[in-house]
């Protein structure tokens, strides 16, 4: 049996932003709950642990970001676990580097997430740097795919 391990988290809020973040997170899990997302409930846990001491621009932490991507899916119908745990993972992989040295494999063989959500995340995550062509094969992949563009308009939104 793996030994629970306890990780100290980072997150520094100012009042506004605490208020916002417990809100925010402790709506999506209870959605998760309510309907047995299991894979959104991994996916809260782990968006938490990659984007811990993360900053936006603005200066508010990172996972107000992922949360809100999830939170406007859900308040716009979506009830697919999958999807809303693609909306919590988005940009894992393209902002949690140093985190995921396997390019974001670790999602799959550590933490439990499963192909479809990794897909969709991989699908949406941009490389840095990409010209007008690649940017064009970009987004037609995701077009292709209804659930990553669910997750890319809800966080153009945001």
């Amino acid at each position: 049996m793996k030994e629970k391990q306890i990780i100290k988290m980072n997150e520094e809020f100012n009042k506004e932003d605490k208020m916002m973040y417990n809100n925010s997170y402790m709506f999506i899990k209870g959605v998760a709950v309510a309907h047995n997302f299991e894979q959104t409930l991994i996916a809260l846990a782990v968006a938490r642990r990659m984007h811990d001491g993360q900053k936006r621009k603005d200066g508010a932490p990172y996972l107000l970001h992922p949360l809100k991507v999830c939170s406007t899916l859900y308040n716009y119908g979506v009830r697919e676990d999958n999807i809303l745990a693609a909306a919590l993972l988005h940009d894992v992989i393209e902002d949690c580097q140093d985190k995921l040295p396997l390019g974001g494999k670790e999602l799959i063989s550590e933490y439990g997430i499963c192909q479809e959500v990794y897909d969709i995340v991989l699908l949406v995550t941009k490389e840095s740097g990409l010209d007008d062509y690649e940017l064009s094969v970009y987004f037609d992949k995701i077009k292709r795919n209804p659930k990553a563009l669910l997750v890319k308009l809800a966080d153009r939104l945001h």
